[in-house]
């Protein structure tokens, strides 16, 4: 979906549409569009890579649906592409693990991942940065990859191997996931403001009371009929819960139109 809206051939919905019509989609296509799907997944791969407690619904987990056009033209004017991204890692709070549409550099890797294409990037202490690709919808990677977990179980079974469960159960060393709202990251902001003086210095404000620094502010071209302007503000690395609480203050303000949209962005 994202690929396409990227390729500009359409909205969200009618790509989803068609998406659902060609098997890509689940005819309810909630769990993929929200995250859902990913956040259970990334829970199983962290139990895996870092011994941790959880499930999918410990993982914060953020969906596509509010994705919109407009800020996949400003992601490529500031050379960024949105994907979906599930990400772990180990840190100093705990291990990070989150799931949310982020801005990734045009030249990455992921970035590069298109149409039913999935891809997984595991760095390793001794192996550096590895990539890993493969088609992750359609009828026929999904029935491989369900008759090849069938045949698994049934060669576990015959030898008496047992289901393999057992590295999966965890003791009271397991790690704990780390708290979102603690964790630093760079932030994309897409407000519409109305064009007078003092609200810029409103919005400014805010953010500096966040303790938020700004690495750069675009205000686009005013709507003559509305007199309102796009505004894009990309901050440094910030605490989540300091730019949720900015947000939330910037929403407020008389001169903001519309919600504001927020989105991460990684550099990977």
């Amino acid at each position: 979906i994202l690929t396409r809206m990227t390729r500009r051939e359409g909205g969200y919905s009618e790509i989803l549409a068609d998406a659902q019509e060609k098997g890509f989609a689940e005819p309810d296509p909630s769990m993929d569009v929200s995250g859902m799907d990913a956040a259970q997944k990334l829970a199983i791969l962290c139990r895996i890579a870092f011994h941790t407690t959880g499930t999918g619904e410990d993982v914060y987990c953020e969906g596509i649906e509010q994705v919109d056009t407009l800020d996949i033209e400003y992601a490529r004017e500031l050379g960024f592409t949105i994907k979906l991204l599930a990400i772990a890692k180990r840190g100093p709070g705990g291990v990070q693990a989150r799931v949310h549409p982020a801005m990734l550099p045009s030249e990455s890797l992921l970035a590069n991942i298109h149409d039913e294409f999935n891809a997984i990037e595991v760095v390793g202490s001794s192996v550096g940065t590895q990539v890993f690709s493969g088609r992750g919808a359609g009828q026929m990677p999904t029935a491989s990859a369900v008759v090849a977990d069938m045949v698994e179980l049934a060669e576990r079974k015959i030898s008496g191997a047992g289901s393999g469960g057992g590295d999966m159960i965890l003791d009271d060393g397991a790690a704990c996931l780390a708290d979102m709202s603690e964790l630093e990251i760079r932030y994309y902001l897409r407000l519409l403001v109305e064009d007078r003086p003092g609200v810029l210095e409103s919005i400014t404000h805010i953010v500096a009371q966040g303790d938020i620094s700004i690495a750069s502010v675009i205000q686009k071209e005013r709507d003559l009929q509305g007199g309102t302007v796009p505004l894009i503000i990309v901050t440094h690395e910030a605490r989540e819960r300091s730019m949720r609480q900015a947000v939330a203050a910037m929403n407020a303000l008389d001169g903001v139109h519309e919600e504001v949209t927020m989105i991460r962005m990684e550099k990977l």
